[in-house]
């Protein structure tokens, strides 16, 4: 990870929701992508940063994180398949493919 940088404050230039969220990986479709999810708190931070998560709403998980560790993890775990899933998506139709093709 970049010395300084971290979901919290990645540059949002997606002008969407879907494609900032889909860009929480860097550089995704090479040898050597940079994950910027490494755990349930850089989510919370990353929510926090694009407006929908309040500060409150983000100690409030956190705590609750805390005390539900398994939880927080298969919460992580969702949102990066769905991210993955919205990158292929958004990948597929940059390259022109055809819908139903296999995302």
């Amino acid at each position: 990870m970049s010395p300084g940088k971290h979901a919290g404050t990645l540059e949002l230039r997606g002008e969407r929701l879907c494609l900032d969220f889909a860009n929480t990986v860097g550089w995704h479709a090479s040898d050597h992508p940079q994950e910027w999810l490494l755990s349930y708190a850089d989510l919370l931070a990353w929510s926090q940063h694009v407006g929908i998560v309040t500060n409150l709403q983000h100690e409030q998980h956190l705590q609750e994180a805390s005390s539900r560790p398994t939880f927080a993890e298969e919460v992580l775990t969702r949102a990066i398949a769905l991210r993955e899933v919205l990158y292929r998506i958004f990948s597929c139709v940059a390259q022109g493919c055809p819908p139903g093709s296999g995302i």
